[in-house]
Parts: structure tokens; C-alpha cells; sequence
């Protein structure tokens, strides 16, 4: 297998090992934990899949619908396919992760941020605790092919502003979710759902019943 791009030996950077052709789960449990990334020389070494994490003062954009962003603004930065027609981009972040996620009143915690456009997906934040699979790895696609991720940009990571790149995201036309946010509104939806269903119950049994032993 080929050797991780210079590019990502950054200070602070950390990595998670997968195997080969997997994009998840990494192959150690707990890799979530800064105590728990690997180096850039460990990284090396890997003869398998490589992913690079979010968090520690670097953000990636995954670009999986790149039409959706025509007209955003974004400095020269280290840049990736994914698979034909799909980008990475990964980005040193000027201000705080929470601060950021408060000004579109998000929670402080997530990991990620799926992206939308005209309601349909195009693409995601990785925040923290999440990551972002990097060169030379490879995956196997749903027509049984093989997509390599290949290195397109070789400038180190830019650095941006979380907060105006939400923003700027936003007056793209782009908005935001989480899966925590999607199982919370799924859970609340179930739960109104069976309320109305213990109401129309009750309301049945406790109905007065019409002359002749009917319910009326």
C-alpha cells in the first residue's frame, strides 16, 4: 500500500487505523479518545485503511454532492476524492467547535453536522470524535468496483473560522442535522404517536353508551 501523504503529518494531528477497504469500525475499540489516535508514523506503518480525526483544532468537509456548494468560498486547502465525483477537505479551525455550533443553535457536543440541500443530503462537517478517510486508502463501491482516494491538493490544511463557514454554509442555502438530532425527532414523533393512540383509546372506552347497549 502506498504511504499516507505528506501533507497530513501536521502538528497535533491524530489518526485511526481500519482495515483494509473499510471505512468503519476502526480496528481498536475506544478509538474515539484523544488518548487512543495514532501518529503520523504509526499511520505510516498501517498496512491497511487510514482515517484522520476531527477535532484538536482540524474540521473536514465532505463535498459528497459538490454542486451543492457551487458558490461557497473556500481558501486552497488539503483536498482529496473519495470516489469519483466525492471530495474531502480538511481545515485547521480559527475559533472554538461549541462556540460555533451555538450560533446555529446546535448542541457543543456534536461530532458531526449532516449537510442538506433542498432536502436532500450533500455532504457532512466532521467536527470531533468522528473522522474522515484519507489517501491511499480504497473501498469497494456498490457496483463492485474499486475508488481509490487520491490526493488532488497538497496545501496544508487552511484555516477558516468554524462560525462564518457555517454561515457562509447556510447562505448557500445549505442547512444542518445530526443523526443524534434525527433519532431524537424520530423518538419524540413515536412517543406523540402512541399518546394519541392511549387517547383514542380511552376516549372508546369511556364513550357513553347510545339506548339499546350501543355506544354512541
Amino acid at each position: 500500500m502506498a504511504a499516507v501523504p505528506e501533507v497530513f503529518n501536521q502538528p497535533g494531528a491524530g489518526f485511526v487505523l481500519l482495515s483494509k477497504g473499510i471505512k468503519f469500525p476502526p480496528v481498536e475499540d475506544g478509538w474515539q479518545k484523544p488518548e487512543k489516535a495514532h501518529t503520523f508514523h504509526e499511520a505510516m506503518s498501517h498496512r491497511g485503511n487510514v482515517g484522520i480525526l476531527a477535532g484538536n483544532g482540524f474540521v473536514g468537509l465532505d463535498k459528497d454532492d459538490p454542486a451543492a456548494f457551487d458558490g461557497l468560498d473556500l481558501p486552497a486547502t488539503t483536498l482529496w476524492e473519495t470516489r469519483p465525483g466525492r471530495y474531502g477537505l480538511w481545515f485547521r479551525v480559527s475559533d472554538e467547535v461549541a462556540a460555533a455550533l451555538a450560533s446555529i443553535g446546535k448542541k457543543p457536543d456534536l461530532a458531526q453536522l449532516r449537510l442538506f440541500k433542498a432536502g436532500k443530503p450533500c455532504g457532512e462537517i466532521k467536527l470531533q470524535r468522528t473522522y474522515q478517510v484519507i489517501p491511499p486508502s480504497w473501498k469497494t463501491l456498490e457496483d463492485g468496483s474499486r475508488a481509490d482516494y487520491r490526493l488532488l491538493d497538497s496545501d496544508p490544511p487552511a484555516e477558516i473560522s468554524l462560525a462564518k463557514l457555517l454561515a457562509d454554509l447556510q447562505a448557500n442555502g445549505i442547512t444542518f442535522s445530526s443523526k443524534l438530532e434525527k433519532n431524537t425527532a424520530k423518538l419524540e414523533r413515536m412517543a406523540r404517536e402512541a399518546k394519541q393512540r392511549r387517547i383514542e383509546r380511552d376516549e372508546s372506552l369511556t364513550r357513553p353508551l347510545c339506548p339499546g347497549g350501543l355506544k354512541g
